[in-house]
């Protein structure tokens, strides 16, 4: 690994536009159009931001939590603050926080999700996001933005905002789905994390291909920074300063409960890494043992810190040569 840090962070904010409440429920034999008991395993506040705010929370690390919530939803969202190393400063707005709801089979191994939409955004709310990372952005200072914009969250105001705070002296790290991605694909970003679907949806054309992502990814790494695009149970690459890794955790497919905010994770312990002044490559490690150690867990942000260190010792990272 390289033993070259990278600088550490003297506050983190997450920002979460589109919170949500997410829901577990486990149904042993579940099957479409059946009656079935259940046992809720899980109800909490989630979304991307926030599931990475919870898992720096337990890895260590404090965090400033933003974003929009339903008006009722909000004494929820700020209980989040009362145990935990998380600051709260979710803005309430009209409406509700939409439903994110996983159904866990054990028997068939297999799950299901299912996603409500929720409050719609209006221009004062807009208006006050943008007034609340003006204040925030500033040098030394990580604003990690992720998840999807909600209704009355146009694209091109939220890539508006991102680029103010950069120009303000914060860092970005970036978890957007691709439409959003692409129109900030020239935008220096201390981090940009996306799934494989994600980084081919911010590169309109590219064939979906290891060869093809792999020279792409090196390419963007170049003018804006670390990438790291994620492949589910294969793992995923790392792109800084124009070089190209391949990382993996090994677990056996029958430890896996729940893959519902791994990706979550993932940019949460590479964040927490970075603040103990890791390497760019071992903190890529550590991430990637981290949202191996999430999926152990039936509920999203809840495991434990140890089996990341046990995972860390079947965690490979290999420089690929620019050939591959």
């Amino acid at each position: 690994m390289c033993a070259t840090a990278i600088t550490s962070f003297q506050s983190i904010v997450t920002v979460t536009p589109n919170t949500a409440v997410d829901r577990v429920i486990q149904v042993p034999g579940f099957a479409i159009g059946a009656h079935r008991k259940g046992a809720r395993l899980a109800r909490m506040p989630a979304g991307k931001g926030v599931n990475v705010s919870r898992v720096l929370a337990l890895l260590g690390q404090r965090s400033i939590a933003t974003g929009f919530v339903g008006d009722a939803e909000l004494a929820e969202f700020d209980r989040l603050a009362e145990r935990s190393l998380i600051t709260s400063q979710f803005l309430a707005v009209e409406g509700s926080t939409r439903e994110n709801i996983t159904l866990l089979d054990p028997e068939q191994n297999v799950e299901t999700h299912v996603r409500t939409t929720g409050f719609v955004v209006q221009e004062r709310d807009v208006e006050r996001l943008r007034r609340k990372l003006g204040l925030l952005a500033k040098p030394g200072v990580l604003i990690s933005f992720g998840g999807s914009l909600p209704e009355g969250l146009e694209p091109g105001v939220a890539v508006a905002m991102l680029e103010a705070a950069r120009s303000a002296g914060a860092a970005l790290a970036l978890d957007l789905d691709g439409a959003v991605l692409r129109r900030l694909r020239e935008t220096p970003a201390w981090l940009v994390k996306c799934n494989r679907e994600e980084f081919l949806a911010a590169h309109a054309g590219l064939a979906d291909e290891e060869d093809a992502i792999v020279a792409r990814g090196r390419k963007w790494s170049q003018s804006i920074g670390v990438v790291v695009v994620t492949n589910g149970g294969a793992g995923g690459y790392l792109f800084s300063g124009g070089s190209a890794w391949r990382g993996r955790s090994a677990l056996d497919p029958r430890a896996v409960v729940s893959t519902v905010g791994c990706g979550d994770a993932l940019l949460a312990g590479f964040i927490a890494a970075v603040q103990q002044g890791k390497s760019v490559l071992d903190a890529y490690a550590f991430s990637l043992a981290t949202a191996t150690a999430a999926a152990t867990s039936a509920v999203p942000g809840e495991f434990d810190p140890q089996v990341v260190d046990d995972l860390l010792k079947r965690t490979t990272v290999t420089q690929l040569d620019a050939t591959d």
